[in-house]
């Protein structure tokens, strides 16, 4: 009798360590800062981007890191770039719509979200770019896409599954694989923005 019940606990913790498997949680507080709040880099940076568009500027908090977030609008199109809080950056958002995907990195985001969830409604499309700073650069100032940037797609949901309904965050490979799967939680605030 002892065996099985070896076996389970064996197998529930084993299951803790698959990666991709069960949702991490995430905590999101954003709030506005001016840009004298900013980090010098992230200034320089969005200087040399040449952006024509109005700034603003966030501090992005969360459970394990906080982090500044530029947004402003390119083309009638959202981006968000992101520092971390020496301001260097991060990545690149640019957001879309899932009809805009490639079918089949669209078919494989859907597969994933049918499995997870009973029903789903996407919030936000974006798509990511990761890599090194000068190919980010060129990124936002012109559109160039070099192999020096690693291009992700992230999928906001809200999605019903047996527990009820929960706010996740998808984060999906170029070619539709799921990289992580988050829960996201809201920090409570006494500051109401509008």
């Amino acid at each position: 009798m002892q065996k099985p019940i070896s076996y389970i606990l064996l197998f529930s913790v084993s299951l803790l360590f698959l990666p991709g498997v069960y949702a991490q949680q995430k905590m999101e507080k954003e709030s506005r800062i001016r840009p004298q709040q900013v980090p010098a880099n992230a200034i320089q940076f969005m200087q040399s981007a040449r952006i024509d568009s109005r700034i603003k500027w966030f501090l992005e908090e969360g459970i394990e890191k906080n982090s500044i977030e530029a947004k402003f609008k390119k083309d009638k199109t959202r981006y968000s770039i992101e520092f971390d809080t020496l301001g260097n950056i991060e990545d690149i958002e640019i957001e879309m719509r899932i009809d805009d995907l490639p079918a089949i990195l669209q078919d494989s985001i859907e597969h994933k979200l049918g499995q997870d969830c009973q029903r789903y409604r996407p919030v936000k499309v974006q798509v990511q770019y990761t890599g090194k700073e000068a190919a980010l650069l060129a990124k936002v100032q012109s559109g160039t896409i070099t192999r020096d940037i690693h291009t992700r797609f992230e999928v906001v949901v809200n999605c019903r599954t047996i527990k009820g309904p929960e706010l996740l965050e998808y984060l999906f490979s170029d070619k539709g694989e799921t990289i992580s799967v988050t829960q996201i939680i809201f920090k409570s605030s006494s500051n109401l923005e509008y």
